[in-house]
């Protein structure tokens, strides 16, 4: 069974942390969106904004991240609560970066990170 990210804390380079809310997630809406009788839809949006498999951005949000992504040089991550919160104790939750033979490292933001990008239409 997945569980859920929740919320990221991620930097890039030495600006300040920032905070990806799962609650913030986009989700489904009109007819597709999943429904329960009595259920509000509002309720709705948040159960499956905190089920997603992911955490992510849109709209304002997503092109101001990556604005900072595309300026910088340097990526870190973690989850905001480790998955302890899930009855799981891990003791990497705080752990941030990438896995490297040197340690954790940030993930480079360099020309592989813009090659991607320009191969998905987004630079």
């Amino acid at each position: 069974m997945r569980v859920p990210p929740g919320n990221i804390l991620w930097r890039v380079d030495d600006l300040q942390f920032r905070e990806l809310r799962a609650a913030d997630n986009p989700t489904t809406t009109g007819a597709e969106a999943p429904t329960l009788p009595g259920v509000p839809a509002e309720q709705m949006r948040m159960v499956q904004a905190y089920l997603a498999p992911v955490t992510a951005a849109s709209g304002d949000r997503a092109r101001e991240l990556l604005a900072e992504l595309l300026a910088g040089r340097g990526l870190i991550f973690r989850a905001a609560a480790g998955a302890p919160a899930y009855g799981l104790p891990n003791e990497r939750a705080a752990s941030v970066g990438q896995v490297t033979s040197e340690g954790l490292r940030p993930i480079l933001l360099d020309a592989s990170f813009h090659a991607g990008l320009a191969q998905c239409g987004i630079e």
